[in-house]
């Protein structure tokens, strides 16, 4: 189970898809919550659609209107725009980007964009995955 942590001014409850910031909450779908959590997990990384299916939809077969739909509600919720973006920013013909600052739990700023919040054995893996490709 993912821990709180957050987002530039949101507080980001993934275990109650909920996201708040001043005194205001917001629900978010699952998937949503899903996607957020994926972003977080690597700011300023540009992350490729294909990866989004992987990890997030964990290889069901969806088209990438199922990514942009959430994509888009994540924006509305976060209050942030796909033209003057403070959080999620498009990368075309790739993917997207978190570029808004993650502070886990405790307030400390995320120093590195494969940095934990909180992983499954499995989340893991992938990561340590991930890091040898990348490296």
């Amino acid at each position: 189970m993912e821990k709180p942590f957050r987002i530039g001014p949101w507080r980001i409850e993934p275990a109650r898809n909920v996201i708040s910031r001043d005194g205001q909450e917001k629900r978010l779908e699952n998937r949503v919550m899903q996607t957020l959590v994926f972003l977080a997990r690597q700011p300023g990384e540009a992350i490729p659609r294909e990866r989004f299916f992987a990890e997030v939809w964990q290889g069901l077969v969806v088209n990438e209107e199922a990514l942009s739909r959430v994509i888009s509600l994540l924006r509305s919720a976060l209050e942030d725009s796909a033209q003057n973006p403070s959080f999620i920013q498009t990368i075309p013909g790739v993917g997207y980007r978190l570029i808004a600052e993650v502070t886990e739990r405790g307030g400390a700023a995320r120093q590195e964009p494969g940095a934990e919040i909180a992983r499954t054995s499995a989340g893991r893996s992938r990561t340590i995955a991930w890091s040898l490709v990348a490296a």
